[in-house]
């Protein structure tokens, strides 16, 4: 599979904050040590901790393509092209 994204990465309070634009769509990743820095820093860029993805970017693509019954393809700017899935056809949440 090849997978294309654009990452911008930041340091706050011990987390690196990763700002990820793909093929379908923007996201925010807050990496840290421990999960209760990840919450706080999370509340302080005011994202709801709760609706965190539990899948990663394949996944999350892979499960849109079965779902809607969508050939597998790359995960590239160009094999999607002016398609935007919402975040409820990938079965998202907003944390922002």
């Amino acid at each position: 599979m090849i997978y294309e994204k654009y990452r911008a990465t930041y340091d706050l309070n011990g987390c690196h904050i990763m700002l990820d634009e793909l093929p379908y769509g923007d996201f925010v990743e807050v990496e840290g040590t421990d999960t209760s820095t990840i919450r706080m820093v999370s509340s302080q860029l005011e994202l709801n901790f709760e609706a965190a993805a539990g899948a990663g970017y394949s996944r999350i693509f892979d499960n849109y393509n079965l779902k809607y019954g969508l050939p597998p393809s790359d995960l590239t700017f160009e094999a999607l092209g002016e398609k935007k899935p919402t975040p409820e056809e990938l079965d998202l949440r907003i944390a922002d």
